[in-house]
């Protein structure tokens, strides 16, 4: 997952990834350049499992809604290298 910080672009390596991107009840899972290729599970809020498979790992979750927040302190809480974009 590439972003940019501050001017500056980061490469990011996670090895989960959580699409969290709206509101509507229905997963919105957008398409995102590298997404077939990534090694890494994926999947939408919907159907995240709970903080436990991922303690002691590293996730990227992408989206700033409410699903988002939730499950980044739920990742953060319990020992996960989390980041949100």
């Amino acid at each position: 997952v590439e972003i940019d910080r501050d001017g500056e672009r980061l490469t990011l390596h996670p090895t989960q990834l959580v699409l969290a991107t709206g509101m509507s009840g229905k997963p919105n899972v957008p398409t995102l350049p590298g997404q077939d290729v990534f090694r890494g599970e994926q999947h939408h809020s919907s159907a995240h499992p709970g903080p436990d498979p991922y303690v002691g790992k590293k996730a990227v979750v992408i989206g700033s809604n409410n699903s988002a927040h939730d499950i980044c302190k739920a990742l953060y809480e319990n020992g996960v290298d989390v980041t949100m974009v």
